[in-house]
């Protein structure tokens, strides 16, 4: 068993004591951490004498602690392609409404009865109007491509709501399904070039 060694003529229950002021001693005069772990550690756990333990060698000196980098307050660079589907995911609502136009208007033209086709022809010339206020987008493809959507859409919503049973001529029902086919075609290849396929 190894005998703690304390200074001569220390008893055991001064030890104790002698313990506890040198750890009073280092807490009241804030020595470097590693210093009194050695301390504590030569006054209570070994087996050598005070006398025969050379002085520690004083810590080295501080060193400065580097500062971070600033952080770099430039903003994240867009692709053409992310900037343009940044430019669509914040008008989800008019494309979405915009769509749903255009299926209603495609179901209505299957009853062959013009109230409800001009009912929808009406719809979808309201729900065009926020997408040409959303105009320009990033990708100056898109654009060109939704702008002559929504003219198409507006000449044929016009062709549309003039519509009679008396007046109605076979030209202008022609006019009016070529206006909505480009309309259709013209919004399939934006949503084309919005979601990163061109040709």
């Amino acid at each position: 068993m190894i005998t703690p060694a304390y200074p001569q003529g220390t008893s055991r229950s001064a030890a104790g004591r002698f313990h506890r002021e040198l750890v009073t001693l280092c807490w009241m005069r804030r020595t470097a951490a590693i210093l009194c772990v050695a301390a504590l550690a030569l006054a209570g756990c070994s087996e050598t004498s005070p006398a025969d333990i050379a002085e520690p060698s004083p810590p080295p000196p501080l060193q400065p602690v580097p500062s971070a980098p600033a952080a770099s307050t430039a903003p994240a660079t867009q692709s053409p392609q992310q900037a343009v589907q940044v430019w669509q995911a914040t008008h989800s609502e008019v494309f979405s409404n915009l769509m749903g136009s255009m299926n209603g208007l495609a179901e209505a033209m299957k009853t062959k009865q013009l109230p409800p086709i001009q009912e929808a022809c009406g719809a979808l010339d309201k729900d065009v109007d926020p997408l040409t206020s959303a105009l320009p987008s990033p990708d100056p493809g898109v654009t060109g491509a939704l702008q002559t959507m929504a003219d198409d859409v507006k000449q044929a919503a016009q062709l549309c709501g003039g519509f009679t049973s008396a007046t109605a001529s076979t030209a202008d029902a022609q006019r009016f399904t070529s206006l909505m086919a480009d309309a259709q075609q013209q919004f399939d290849t934006a949503r084309k070039m919005m979601n990163g396929t061109r040709g």
